[in-house]
């Protein structure tokens, strides 16, 4: 029996793109915390227009409530399924990245263009800091690291895994939508996911067991 409570399962949205499945490894480690207040730098706000007020929307996600940007324009994300559900979802306003390892669907985000901001289980302040984020985004292994990430932007963490993982992912996918103002992006995309999911349940149905051999390392 594996067990998926910190593992970064495969992406819904890159199947339904035809695309192949790929599972993160699952790595155990120790996270630190950083050893003083000085080392989390605040990032300055981005300011918007004279005379415009910042729309904001309050979102529930893993860690609680926050109330962030609507449609924020500049996100770092350390998260690759949070990554995986912007980019279905068409959301470009990534500007930075964690770590620098990534699946054949999420490979655009390995360019340069995109800076990297930490790894998935350390950020880097500074970086975050010459982001300007105005919206972070962790989960799972990044997930530890929320309270220091939440000081410096309007921070949501997404979870992932777990007996309930379709719910999850239909969860995230419909909570970041809200975020960015891509609800019906985000409707198709859910029926699309249920439909790919309710045809193979019908090919599969009355085969027996199988078995699948899983190979990480």
């Amino acid at each position: 029996t594996v067990s998926t409570s910190d593992r970064r399962p495969f992406s819904p949205f890159a199947i339904l793109g035809g695309r192949r499945i790929i599972t993160d490894n699952s790595v155990v480690v120790k996270l630190q915390q950083p050893s003083s207040e000085s080392e989390v730098v605040t990032a300055p706000a981005v300011e918007p227009a004279p005379g415009a007020k910042a729309a904001t929307v309050t979102v529930q996600h893993a860690r609680g409530e926050s109330v962030v940007p609507l449609n924020p324009r500049r996100v770092v994300v350390f998260d690759l399924a949070a990554l995986d559900i912007l980019q279905a979802l068409g959301v470009d306003a990534v500007v930075g990245v964690a770590g620098d390892q990534f699946p054949l669907h999420l490979a655009p985000f390995a360019d340069a263009k995109y800076p990297r901001i930490g790894t998935l289980f350390e950020p880097n302040y500074e970086a975050i800091n010459a982001a300007r984020p105005e919206l972070i985004i962790t989960g799972g292994r990044s997930s530890a690291k929320y309270d220091s990430l939440s000081r410096i932007a309007p921070t949501v963490d997404v979870p992932m895994g777990g007996a309930r993982y379709i719910d999850t992912v239909v969860a995230n996918t419909q909570m970041l939508a809200r975020i960015f103002g891509k609800e019906e992006k985000a409707r198709e995309l859910v029926d699309g996911l249920r439909q790919s999911l309710a045809k193979l349940k019908e090919t599969t149905a009355g085969r027996g067991k199988g078995l699948v051999v899983l190979v990480t390392g």
